[in-house]
Parts: C-alpha cells; structure tokens; sequence
C-alpha cells in the first residue's frame, strides 16, 4: 500500500493486522505527493508504483516518475529502478498494466488531463486526448484519477476536483486495444503460509573455459528447521535441471565469461523466482 503523504510504501501482513513500513527512499518522497498507483507485475515478484510530484534527490521537482520494486526471495525490498519520468506538472496518478507490459497511467494535473500510453521499455507511446479535442467533448477529461482494465477497455475516473463539476465526475469508457494484466490472487494456502527458500552451490567459483561439475541444493526454512525441496527447477542459463527428493542436482557446465553468473530456482510455476545463488567466473 502506498502512502503518498509519507513517502512510504507500507506492508500488511496476509489477512489484516498491523501494517509495517516496507520502503522508503528519499527518491519518492514528493514535494507534495510521494508514491500514488502500485500494481503487481506478471512476474508476481516485481512492484510498479509511480509518484506524482519528484523526490527531493531526483533533480526535478515537478516531475514525476515510473518505477519498479522488486520483492526478493525474503521478502525484502530489492534495488529500485526508474522506468519513466513524466513532463513538468503532469501529475501522474493511477495506472494499469497490460499484457503486453505497456502502462496506461492517468495525469490527474489541472491542464493536463490525458492518459498516456508507456512501453515496458519506458518509453512514451501517445498521449489522449489531445487539448483541442477534450475541449470540445461533451464530458472533457477533468482530472481523471485511476485507471483498470475491463477486457480491451479501460474504465478511468473523472475527479473534477478543482472545479467541482458534478457533470464531469465519471467513469469514462476507453477502448485500448489490448487486454490488461491478469490479476493475481493467492490461494488459500500460500495466505496461511509462505515458505523462504534457499539454493546453494558448489563451487561457488570457477575457472572461465574449463568443464565444471555444479552441485546445487535447495531447501526451505521454516523457523530452525530446514527441509530439502524435491522436485523444483533449477535454471543456469539456458540449462535447466529439476531437484531429487533430497533437494540435490547437479550439472556440467563450461562457463566462458569472467564475472558473476546466477542460477535461479523455482518451485511450482516457472513464473516466480524462488531463490538464487551466484557464481564467480575467473
């Protein structure tokens, strides 16, 4: 949940109880407003929120920005990353994802009144309406607020909140073209318990070039008690092995690249990354 006034995103724990301040950057904490939408990306493991006026450590003050949060295999925050930055006093608010990754996110600013189209890339796809046309409809766009998608439609609210224009608070029907993200919804099980994984390997390092045997073991940790975790994936790249009932692969590998290389696991759906662990390539 974020907290705009507080620059704040905050945590409540699966069915109610006290929330817990999860992040905070001076990055989102806004002259005005800090963070406003936040939607959960198809991976299930990635945040998307925007704030509608600059943090005080982003150089522009009138601007806001589009960004992404990982959520790491503990549960904690991981590195923040910029995808857009909006135009002076565009006042980004409410936003939903597509499919495709493109956002369509309102500009609830007095004078801007459109919505603009990102790619996943962060670029700006269009911008609607224009000025001129939204003058002339019968209804215009009055600061319009938060967007979700019905099929290939977005449903966008009219907030009207400077001039108070009864006639103008809304719901507007647009056509998009392309239909929005499916909504996650955890089952029953994963609300009651949510195990913390871990994969370890060995050697952690390894000479560039040469034949290497990887040997990998996944666990889960639930308090002191550790248990091994049979038949989950384990991926390097393009290889791929699945864990024995002791938790245990391995794999051959010839890694050519110096640097650091990650093999991920995965339990269940290949959608969310479970663990990681890195690899040191001399």
């Amino acid at each position: 949940m974020t907290d705009y006034t507080q620059g704040l995103i905050w945590r409540v724990p699966p069915g109610g109880g006290d929330g817990q301040v999860w992040f905070t950057d001076p990055r989102i904490d806004g002259v005005q407003f800090g963070p406003v939408g936040i939607e959960l990306m198809a991976d299930h493991r990635t945040l998307m929120f925007d704030t509608s006026a600059g943090g005080f450590t982003t150089g522009n003050l009138t601007t806001g920005e589009l960004y992404t949060l990982p959520i790491q295999p503990d549960g904690r925050p991981g590195p923040l990353h910029r995808v857009w930055e909006s135009l002076a006093a565009d006042g980004p608010d409410g936003f939903a994802i597509a499919r495709s990754g493109n956002v369509y996110m309102a500009l609830v600013a007095d004078g801007r009144n459109q919505i603009v189209e990102i790619s996943p890339a962060g670029e700006e796809l269009a911008r609607f309406p224009d000025p001129v046309s939204n003058a002339l409809a019968p209804v215009p766009f009055d600061m319009p607020s938060s967007v979700e998608f019905d099929g290939e439609r977005l449903i966008v609210t009219n907030l009207s909140q400077t001039l108070g224009d009864r006639s103008h608070q809304v719901l507007f029907d647009i056509f998009a073209g392309e239909p929005g993200l499916t909504p996650f919804v955890p089952d029953a099980t994963s609300l009651e318990r949510q195990p913390r994984y871990r994969l370890s390997v060995s050697p952690r390092r390894v000479r560039a070039g040469r034949r290497t045997r990887l040997r990998f073991r996944a666990t889960e940790n639930s308090a002191d008690v550790r248990k091994t975790v049979a038949d989950a994936t384990i991926r390097l790249g393009r290889l791929r092995v699945r864990t024995g009932s002791d938790g245990r692969a391995g794999m051959v590998v010839r890694l050519r690249r110096r640097g650091r290389v990650r093999a991920v696991l995965y339990v269940g759906a290949e959608s969310s990354i479970a663990a990681r662990a890195t690899i040191e390539v001399r």
